[in-house]
């Protein structure tokens, strides 16, 4: 992979860091749903927020962690080579999901594993 591709990828990775960060933070805040929670209503609607909060801030936590892995292995040098097969990952695939840790065929592989 050229140093010109694995640039813009880190560019891209940078980027979308940041987001997740700021999207985190803002799931972080206190949950204001002007309810009385006194309320057996209220209280149900504050627990599904709750409940959806932390799913959504689990799954960004997890992708942040992914991002920091690519950006770890563009230091390294081994940046978008398949970590199942040894070989380079695709520029569809990473053009898609910068973070990607698998090439096309593996994915599938994978994908396929999981279903059966």
């Amino acid at each position: 992979m050229t140093k010109e591709k694995i640039e813009k990828y880190k560019n891209k990775l940078q980027k979308e860091r940041a987001a997740i960060i700021r999207d985190i933070a803002d799931l972080e805040k206190p949950i204001d749903l002007n309810t009385d929670v006194d309320h057996g209503e209220g209280k149900t609607d504050e627990a599904t927020e709750l409940s959806d909060q932390a799913g959504e801030d689990n799954d960004l936590k997890a992708r942040l962690d992914d991002i920091d892995s690519a950006l770890e292995k563009i230091e390294k040098g081994d940046y978008g080579i398949c970590e199942s097969c040894g070989k380079e990952i695709e520029d569809e695939v990473l053009d898609v999901d910068f973070e990607s840790r698998l090439c096309k065929e593996c994915k599938t592989k994978n994908q396929l594993a999981n279903i059966l």
